[in-house]
């Protein structure tokens, strides 16, 4: 991260965010009342980086696992769903 970019104020709570630490409520308020939009740009791409970073590096065996409960659940849902429906017909008349 370039800290040459990011004020002063900002820069303990850029270097948590890099860091993988949490920020505090006080550090959450700072951000939210800053006024330098690419600060705030700069320190959040480094989360949304490390995000989909750790989207790529997903097993493929996990990915294999989660759409083989996804094609478990989804009929479910639908049934779950026309029943809501039903109810709500049901109670309109």
């Amino acid at each position: 991260m370039n800290y040459q970019l990011i004020p002063k104020e900002l820069r303990p709570i850029a270097e948590k965010v890099e860091a993988q630490q949490r920020i505090s409520e006080g550090d959450a308020l700072t951000l939210y009342g800053a006024n330098d939009l690419n600060a705030l740009g700069i320190i959040a791409n480094v989360v949304r980086e490390r995000k989909k970073r750790q989207l790529r590096d997903l097993h493929p065996q996990s990915i294999h696992q989660l759409l083989k409960h996804l094609h478990l659940i989804l009929p479910v849902l639908r049934v779950c769903r026309q029943e809501t429906r039903r109810a709500r017909i049901r109670i309109r008349n």
